[in-house]
């Protein structure tokens, strides 16, 4: 019987420094970096719909940590992934109140609302008078 290998994560450190060139690269061209954002950011819907958290947060962090990071303003030309942003965060957000989850659901979740706050914060979020939020 032929045994699987475990792969350990610096078996991975050739696919992260092509994963952050990539990036890189995609950061270059917003409307690319608008087209594969949406990609994930649906793949985060799609995680959240089958109820797989850990793909949740896993797919946003890779959104807003190495696609468009909320502290170069990237967001500001991204109006695919705001308009998908639009409606990720309440559903998250109702998944979090929802008393069925367990304690490690809801704090992935909680983790996955902290990284896509700013950009909720900043660009999408506005108050009862319709206007847009200020810090």
């Amino acid at each position: 019987m032929r045994r699987l290998k475990v792969h350990e994560p610096e078996d991975f450190v050739v696919f992260k420094e092509l994963m952050e060139k990539v990036a890189l690269l995609m950061r270059e061209n917003p409307k690319v970096l608008d087209a594969v954002g949406v990609i994930f950011l649906t793949g985060s819907a799609v995680g959240l719909e089958r109820k797989d958290f850990g793909l949740v947060l896993g797919l946003v962090h890779f959104v807003c940590i190495k696609l468009a990071r909320i502290d170069h303003g990237e967001w500001e030309e991204l109006g695919l992934m705001l308009a998908c942003l639009k409606v990720l965060y309440p559903q998250i957000d109702a998944y979090i109140r929802n008393p069925r989850i367990n304690e490690d659901e809801r704090q992935q979740l909680e983790s996955t609302m902290r990284l896509l706050e700013p950009v909720w914060r900043n660009y999408i979020y506005e108050d009862d008078d319709g206007c847009m939020a200020e810090d």
